[in-house]
């Protein structure tokens, strides 16, 4: 693969891919693919992080502040109706018997002629002051799909419930961009001349693609002549790196680069920051497009890394698969490895399935034989293999989705009666779970799967605990989160697990709000 034939083609990928996550209505279930990161950002800004230690660009993150992106959300066309609350008033008040009827203000500012101006394409977006000090909290605000509106009224019914708590300051319906951060299958080689840089180098971490979906202007590189992909002021953005890699061929730091795609050819970014602790380095930026941490080395090369793994069974056997990338098509050897009843640590209880040689760059499959496992969930980790400056090096894995083995029924059935309620008196928000006793069951295995206010989420469900009760508090969800969603299954006495409890999860506590101090809960299982 030669660097500019293949710059075409991660051209396609930033302009045409993209991340189809749904912002949710409030009894919504949410789909995930891969662990990556989406969301959508309005004027006072947000971050996009993503949260799976198990995705390839684990901890790959954006920040962006106060109309970073627009200067003027109004002219640049997202905004189709705004009610801004006067000086000590409110913009809206919430009733309904479900609290989700939103009536505009009679004092309101309006921006946008009336309510007709609102198509059942936008999202309802809602600014709190939640600590009665006639102030907006930042971003992250409340993001809604619409389900009614009376112009007569002046009036919008929401699907889901509101907070009735604090000051709604401003409503804005709004199509407004989705940022979203994701891996490049196929990494692009780095051509001789690079502006601002050059010279050999080693790319020490994935290749990281950030992207602006417009839906509301899809298709077009510019709308009212500004790049889709540019911002008005710089953003932060930060990249992962291969501490392995760079502890083994005792790399130094303070020569590290950002080397950047900018239309057809490369750049180099002025590195702000590199945080050993944790594996990142940060730069500011003014357009989204591929970025990738390398070094000046004595060759030029590339770490390996997967870029996705999927997994599911059919009788007896696993049928894996999963891409492996390299900028320098070189092959590497591949780890395969499983564990049962995967847990939210995600360096623990991996055993070696087998190590395949000399594996060249592409989508690959194996399959695997899984007719001696207990019965339960399981979890397969893919890691590269390869050598550079003489050394062998493990290099950056990812993890694939749960699966269920069934190698014989557990006798204990799968739990019923699965319900959740949420405590908002303590912070982070504690979970209370209960569900119906189980015939056969020694002990039960609690599962959860978090979704972040960053956007990002966990890939698939983890475990979280086990019990002999038929009830469960969860403590240890972290505070930077929207919805947690949870699964139980009962053990029998030969250690084998049911299938989850419900077809559906429950999920609870959805939709935090900056500042809020409350979280709703819900039902949906």
């Amino acid at each position: 693969m030669k660097g500019r034939p293949f710059l075409i083609s991660a051209l396609t990928v930033f302009f045409l891919g993209s991340l189809f996550f749904n912002i949710p209505s409030a009894k919504a279930s949410v789909s995930t693919d891969k662990g990556e990161a989406a969301l959508r950002i309005g004027a006072l800004g947000g971050s996009v992080r993503v949260e799976d230690p198990l995705s390839p660009i684990y901890k790959a993150s954006v920040d962006i502040g106060l109309h970073d992106y627009r200067d003027d959300d109004g002219t640049y066309g997202y905004v189709n109706f705004q009610a801004e609350a006067p000086e000590g008033g409110i913009a809206a008040s919430v009733s309904g018997e479900d609290n989700n009827v939103l009536t505009i203000a009679s004092d309101a500012d309006l921006k946008g002629t009336s309510l007709s101006n609102i198509s059942f394409g936008n999202y309802l977006v809602l600014y709190y002051d939640s600590d009665n000090d006639d102030s907006m909290d930042q971003f992250p605000a409340y993001f809604l799909k619409l389900k009614n509106i009376d112009t007569a009224k002046n009036q919008i019914t929401v699907n889901g419930e509101l907070p009735t708590e604090g000051k709604i300051k401003i409503v804005q319906a709004v199509q407004t961009p989705k940022f979203s951060i994701d891996t490049v299958p196929f990494p692009f080689t780095w051509p001789t001349k690079i502006k601002g840089g050059g010279g050999k180098v080693l790319a020490i971490g994935p290749a990281v693609v950030f992207q602006v979906n417009d839906d509301a202007n899809i298709g077009f590189v510019k709308v009212k002549k500004k790049r889709i992909n540019r911002f008005d002021k710089k953003v932060k953005i930060t990249l992962p790196y291969d501490t392995d890699v760079v502890s083994a061929l005792g790399l130094s730091t303070s020569r590290f680069r950002i080397y950047s795609l900018t239309r057809n050819s490369m750049k180099a970014v002025k590195v702000k920051k590199v945080k050993k602790s944790q594996g990142v380095v940060t730069a500011k930026v003014k357009h989204f497009t591929i970025y990738q941490v390398v070094v000046p080395y004595k060759e030029s090369n590339s770490v390996s890394y997967i870029s996705s793994v999927n997994a599911k069974v059919k009788g007896k056997k696993a049928k894996i698969a999963y891409s492996l990338a390299d900028a320098n098509n070189d092959a590497s050897d591949i780890k395969i490895e499983h564990r049962n009843n995967p847990s939210d640590d995600p360096d623990s209880g991996w055993k070696t399935i087998t190590t395949k040689k000399g594996v060249k760059p592409g989508k690959k499959r194996f399959k695997w034989k899984v007719n001696k496992l207990t019965t339960g969930y399981y979890q397969v980790r893919v890691t590269p293999i390869k050598k550079i400056g003489g050394k062998k090096i493990e290099m950056i894995g990812a993890g694939s989705n749960i699966f269920y083995v069934n190698n014989g029924n557990s006798k204990a059935s799968a739990p019923s009666g699965l319900k959740g309620t949420v405590d908002n008196d303590v912070s982070p928000p504690q979970v209370s779970l209960s569900w119906n006793a189980s015939s056969s069951a020694s002990s039960y295995n609690i599962y959860r799967q978090l979704r972040y206010e960053t956007g990002g989420w966990d890939r698939d469900f983890v475990l979280i605990a086990n019990t002999t009760s038929t009830s469960y508090t969860d403590t240890s969800i972290p505070k930077s989160f929207y919805d947690a969603a949870y699964q139980i299954t009962a053990i029998d006495s030969a250690g084998r697990e049911s299938k989850f409890s419900n077809k559906k999860e429950l999920r609870l506590a959805s939709i935090v709000l900056s500042g809020y101090g409350g979280y709703y809960g819900y039902y949906s299982g």
